[in-house]
């Protein structure tokens, strides 16, 4: 028999019962999220083995850990680590929590980089922010100019300037459980393989499946020399969907439509798209694989890279909404 059980440490203090946790992640977004509901109130033992009953919202404070651990048979599995970003004192006590970007927020400066790298830039980032440390993954490049700063030359934020590379360079930028930061492309970094076999492990489906020929988009390959001069390739269809990449040094337009041409050919394949609802196991998180094994059209074969997780646990019991990226 399987019964759900959670562990919930936030600073040293323990939960092993909850209203509920949403947890949201994805290779998507730069912040990670967790809401907790609690409880309002809660009773101690104290050393007198009397019983004291206290109020949770005043004893939870902004910027303490959170580490969310969720399961079956008290099999947990680390969900989330982060940092409480807000503390609504209602009924349920609600608990906001933002992955270690939250950090992020608490430092801030004005710099100008030329001629230098991407994990140069990175390294100044998260200088001095001590629980964040930057993946040996992440992409390797060159920058030829970059600016951190905001328009009235004021100081930003480290994770302001986080933003700025993604949106600059269409990078993904994540953090992980341990809060190892990850910078590159999308598809790039490779977690654990699951498998789901459609109404056996899972509760429903939000899937699709299209045909090669039924997929339309359009890549276009940028690159930039040291001048900052940039250069450009194409190929796909324009009547669909639009993607931009950003290659460094490579001056022939040829070669840039060559590099758009095998990317297209990523994207364009005979599988599944979208979403399905599993349970508590298995385990899944971004940059997972998992096996869609589909017994009424007989495949058993079509491995997909996961993109973005949404976990629900309480009274309701527990749910894991997998969203789909490229097959692998």
């Amino acid at each position: 028999m399987y019964v759900l059980s959670c562990e919930i440490d936030i600073n040293g203090k323990v939960f092993k019962s909850v209203n509920s946790v949403n947890i949201k992640r994805s290779v998507h977004t730069l912040s990670d999220s967790a809401t907790i509901k609690l409880p309002k109130t809660a009773v101690q033992k104290k050393e007198d083995k009397t019983f004291q009953a206290y109020d949770i919202a005043e004893t939870i404070k902004v910027g303490e850990k959170v580490t969310i651990k969720l399961g079956y048979n008290g099999k947990n599995n680390t969900e989330f680590v982060g940092f409480v970003s807000k503390v609504t004192t209602s009924m349920p006590v609600v608990i906001e929590c933002t992955d270690f970007s939250y950090l992020l927020t608490k430092t801030s400066f004005r710099k100008s980089f030329k001629d230098t790298t991407l994990e140069e830039v990175l390294k100044f980032v998260i200088n001095g922010i001590g629980e964040v440390k930057l993946s040996d993954k992440c992409r390797k490049m060159n920058i030829s100019y970059m600016v951190l700063s905001s328009k009235s030359n004021g100081e930003i934020t480290a994770l302001e300037a986080l933003r700025r590379l993604r949106d600059k360079y269409s990078l993904a930028i994540y953090f992980k459980s341990d809060g190892t930061l990850y910078v590159g492309g999308q598809y790039d970094e490779k977690g654990e393989d699951s498998a789901y076999k459609i109404g056996y492990n899972t509760v429903s489906d939000q899937l699709k499946y299209l045909d090669a020929e039924e997929r339309k988009i359009k890549i276009t390959a940028e690159s930039y020399d040291k001048t900052g001069q940039k250069y450009k390739g194409e190929f796909g269809d324009s009547g669909g969907a639009n993607r931009t990449i950003f290659l460094f040094g490579i001056t022939d337009e040829q070669k840039l439509k060559e590099f758009a041409e095998e990317e297209v050919k990523r994207y364009t394949y005979s599988g599944f798209e979208g979403t399905l609802t599993g349970f508590m196991q298995p385990f899944v998180q971004p940059t997972d694989s998992v096996n869609i094994i589909d017994p009424k059209f007989k495949r058993d074969d079509e491995k997909y890279f996961v993109v973005s997780t949404d976990v629900t646990y309480g009274t309701g019991g527990g749910r894991r909404v997998v969203e789909l990226g490229i097959k692998l």
